[in-house]
C-alpha cells in the first residue's frame, strides 16, 4: 500500500509552498498570511523511479486553531507513515509546536525536520537543533535549495516502504466526482458524510474552503473520488487574492479527469441566481455530466417543500435534462438517492450504432417534417456519434440550414429517446457532398 506522507508545522512557515514543489506543480493555495490552508489537501505523489506515495498538506497550527481542524489533523498524524515538520529556519520553534511533536513522538512517528527559508537565515535558530531530531534538512522552497537531497531520500524511503495505513481506499478510482457551488451551500458537509468521517472543516461562516480537496469512499461496492471546492462568487466580489486562486483552481479542474459534477444549491435562497445559471452554462459547455443537489432542505415543512419543487422545476425550466435530488447533507436525508442518481448518470451509454441513430432520426422526421428551403425540403439522411461525449453528427441535403427552432426539436427529441441526463445532447450539421453537383 502506499505510504502517507503529511507535512507539518505553525502558520505560514512554507507548508503548502513544499507540497506544492514536491508535486511540482500549484495544487494548494499559496499566500503571504497566515492561516491560507484549512483542510489538509491530498493528493498523490509519485518519485522519478515510478513509486507512489500520499502527500497531505495540512492547516497550519496556530494558537487559536479550529477545535474541528485539530481532530482531523490529529487524525492524519495518527496514520501518516512518514511526518516532515516544516520550521522557519530564521524564527524557529514555536511554544504552541510543543504539543504536535510531543504527540508525533507518543505515537512513534518517524520526522524529517524541514528548516525552510535558509536562503533567509543561513544560520538557523537554536531551538531547531534542540528537537533532537536526527533528520533535518535545510532548504528553501523559494530558490529550490537542497529540494535534490529532499527529493532523493523521499524517493528511497517510498521505495522502501512496504506497507502503512493510507487513510484513502484505493489508488485508481473509477469516478471522479467534483463538488461545486456557491460559498456556504454545504459542500464540506455532503464531503464528510460520503467520506463518512470529518475530513472537510465546516463553518457556517461562507469561504471557509480554499483549497480543492481530494478524497476517496466506496459506496455499494462502487469507488468514488470526491474533489471538495471552494465556493465561487460573482467575479466582481473576488476581492481576495486567496479566493481568486482558490477559484482558477476550481476552473482548472473542469478541463482535468472529473467526470460528473454536483452541483449543489442553498434551499434557502429565494430564487437560482445568474451566477449559478452561469457556472452550469460553463459546466455543460465542457461537456461534464452535472447533477442538482438542493441542500438543507430539512429546515421545510412538508407544505414548503411541494413550493420548493414547484419553483425549482420552473427556474431548470430549460435545464430539464439535469436530474434535481432534493438532500439534507447535515442530517444524511436522501443522500443514497443522490449516490444512486450519479451512479445512473455515470453508467450511461454514450454513442451508439449508425443505425440506429438513423433510425431514430427518420422517426423525429415522421413526427415533425423539416421546413422547405427555396422550395427544396431540407432531408436529414444520416446520423452518427462523435468522440466526444453525447455529441453526434447529422448529415444530408442542406441540413446546414435546419432554423435553430428545428435543431432544437432534434436535440430535445434526441434528449429523451436516448433517455440521456445529466448532460445536453449536441449535434452538428453537415451537408452531404454530391459529387454529381456542377460548380457553380
Amino acid at each position: 500500500m502506499k505510504p502517507l506522507i503529511l507535512i507539518l508545522g505553525y502558520t505560514n512557515v512554507g507548508k503548502s509552498s513544499l507540497y506544492n514543489m514536491l508535486l511540482n506543480r500549484n495544487t494548494a493555495v499559496v499566500f503571504d498570511q497566515d492561516s491560507v490552508t484549512r483542510d489538509c489537501n491530498v493528493q498523490s505523489y509519485t518519485t522519478k523511479s515510478g513509486y507512489d506515495a500520499w502527500l497531505v498538506d495540512s492547516p497550519g497550527s496556530t494558537e487559536h486553531s479550529h477545535a474541528q481542524s485539530d481532530d482531523i489533523l490529529s487524525d492524519y498524524i495518527e496514520q501518516a507513515d512518514l511526518i516532515l515538520y516544516v520550521i522557519d529556519a530564521q524564527l524557529g520553534l514555536h511554544h504552541i509546536e510543543n504539543k504536535w511533536i510531543r504527540l508525533c513522538q507518543q505515537l512513534k512517528k518517524r520526522i524529517w525536520v524541514i528548516a525552510n527559508k535558509v536562503d533567509l537565515a543561513p544560520d538557523c535558530h537554536p531551538s531547531i537543533y534542540h528537537l533532537g531530531l536526527t533528520n533535518l534538512y535545510l532548504v528553501s522552497v523559494k530558490t529550490k535549495q537542497g529540494r535534490s537531497l529532499l527529493l532523493d531520500e523521499l524517493s528511497t524511503f517510498i521505495k522502501h516502504h512496504s506497507c502503512g495505513n493510507v487513510v484513502l481506499e484505493n489508488e485508481d478510482p473509477s469516478t471522479h466526482i467534483m463538488l461545486m457551488g456557491r460559498p456556504n451551500v454545504g459542500k464540506s458537509t455532503l464531503t464528510n458524510l460520503l467520506v463518512g468521517k470529518d475530513v472537510s472543516v465546516t463553518s457556517p461562516r461562507a469561504g471557509t474552503t480554499r483549497d480543492m480537496l481530494t478524497y476517496n469512499f466506496k459506496w455499494k461496492h462502487q469507488l468514488f473520488t470526491i474533489h471538495d471546492t471552494a465556493g465561487i462568487r460573482r467575479q466582481a466580489k473576488i476581492t481576495d487574492s486567496i479566493e481568486r486562486d482558490s477559484v482558477s483552481q476550481v476552473l482548472s479542474a473542469l478541463r482535468s479527469d472529473v467526470s460528473l459534477i454536483i452541483y449543489m444549491i442553498d434551499a434557502n435562497n429565494d430564487s437560482i441566481s445568474d451566477q449559478d445559471f452561469k457556472l452550469i452554462r460553463m459546466i455543460l459547455h465542457s461537456r461534464t455530466m452535472v447533477c442538482l443537489a438542493i441542500n438543507k432542505c430539512d429546515q421545510f415543512s412538508r407544505e414548503e417543500q411541494k413550493h420548493l419543487v414547484k419553483r425549482i422545476k420552473h427556474e431548470f425550466f430549460a435545464y430539464s435534462f439535469l436530474p434535481v435530488i432534493y438532500i439534507s447533507a447535515l442530517h444524511g436525508r436522501s443522500t443514497s438517492k443522490l449516490m444512486r442518481s450519479l451512479c445512473k448518470i455515470a453508467c450511461q451509454r454514450q454513442s451508439y450504432p449508425t443505425a440506429y441513430l438513423t433510425k431514430c432520426l427518420y422517426a423525429a422526421i415522421e413526427q415533425h417534417q423539416p421546413p422547405y428551403i427555396n422550395g427544396k425540403r431540407i432531408k436529414p439522411r444520416f446520423m452518427h456519434a462523435t468522440n466526444q461525449p453525447f455529441t453526434y453528427i447529422i448529415s444530408g441535403n442542406q441540413v446546414e440550414s435546419l432554423p435553430i427552432s428545428y435543431q432544437k426539436y432534434l436535440s430535445n427529441y434526441f434528449q429523451l429517446a436516448l433517455g440521456v441526463i445529466g448532460i445536453d445532447i449536441y449535434i452538428q450539421y453537415k451537408n452531404k457532398h454530391n459529387p454529381y453537383q456542377q460548380p457553380n
